[in-house]
């Protein structure tokens, strides 16, 4: 599983890639199964323009207000979070 997260979210990159995740920064632009970002820091619009989604698509989380083992979770159950 390849993940993209919001270079703003260093602290979740280095939590994922201790956890043995492979993880690039979205600026990168390599396909990913898995994007996460903050809505605060970063916006959904600016988000979608970056997105390089894979054959069988990709997973977007807005990271805001979620810990680790939340984000985590969500990667590992395609676990969608409401958006309103």
């Amino acid at each position: 599983m390849i993940i993209s997260c919001d270079h703003k979210l260093a602290d979740v990159k280095q939590f994922l890639i201790n956890k043995g995740y492979e993880v690039y920064d979205i600026e990168e632009n390599v396909p990913s199964n898995v994007y996460i970002y903050s809505e605060n820091k970063r916006g959904l619009f600016n988000l979608y323009n970056s997105i390089k989604a894979t054959e069988d698509g990709s997973f977007i989380i807005n990271a805001d207000g979620k810990d680790y083992e939340e984000i985590e979770y969500e990667i590992n159950h395609k676990l969608y979070s409401p958006l309103f």
